[in-house]
């Protein structure tokens, strides 16, 4: 204890003071330095691909769950084959007929070789051993030897064509074989557009040509250098 005057301070516990209220909280520290990076964790297991659904014209093979391969047949679903030349100077492009199929589509285009030429097309029953060459009918002029896919023109030297042609084939005993479509042939003069039928009997005429399997596109004269023939499947 002190004097009069001076401020009182005890040691003794029984007669201290209650604790003071909470001063206000402080201001915020500085932030502590960043801690090391901690070791990489384990790779998790691969991910699946549980089910890939095929839409039209579109394949899936899922042989591996993970990584399945999507294929698209859309931009040629109905292409059979694209033909040229066998050989440069050729008069012709033989075209084999897929069995099994009965109707196809053929587009004949390109430019018509050094000589004015009409197009003509005849089957063979024997993968191109031998061709028949009797029996057929048209509506144009020509003779019963060939179809004319040109109606019986002869498209000018040098000119661009188009030739579409459905072709069907029905191979039963009694059937035909038998072809309408539609012949363009730029700048030849006269009639440059021009359509027609055409076909064979089958048996009535010759036992084989309902079951063609090669078809051959020739010119009368030149060649078919510069010509494409495309089959496909009708639809």
């Amino acid at each position: 204890m002190t004097g009069l005057g001076s401020t009182f301070v005890s040691d003794d516990p029984d007669i201290r003071g209650g604790t003071g209220p909470a001063g206000p909280q402080g201001d915020t520290g500085a932030a502590g330095a960043k801690g090391d990076t901690g070791d990489t964790g384990a790779t998790g297991p691969a991910g699946s691909v549980d089910t890939v659904v095929a839409g039209t014209n579109i394949t899936v093979d899922a042989t591996d769950p993970a990584n399945p391969i999507v294929a698209s047949t859309a931009s040629a679903a109905f292409i059979v084959s694209t033909n040229t030349v066998a050989s440069p100077g050729d008069a012709f492009i033989d075209v084999t007929l897929p069995t099994g199929i009965e109707q196809f589509e053929v587009l004949v285009t390109g430019n018509i070789g050094p000589s004015d030429a009409e197009v003509q097309c005849i089957f063979s029953p024997d993968s191109g051993s031998t061709f028949v060459e009797t029996g057929y009918k048209s509506s144009s002029s020509s003779g019963a030897n060939f179809i004319s896919l040109t109606h019986a023109l002869s498209a000018g030297s040098g000119r661009s064509i188009i030739i579409e042609q459905y072709l069907s084939i029905d191979d039963t005993a009694a059937a035909a074989l038998q072809m309408t479509g539609t012949f363009m042939s730029a700048n030849s003069g006269g009639t440059s557009i021009a359509s027609y039928v055409g076909g064979h009997a089958g048996s009535g005429y010759n036992s084989g040509v309902h079951q063609a399997d090669v078809m051959k596109v020739k010119v009368t004269a030149g060649d078919m250098d510069d010509m494409t023939v495309i089959l496909r499947k009708k639809v």
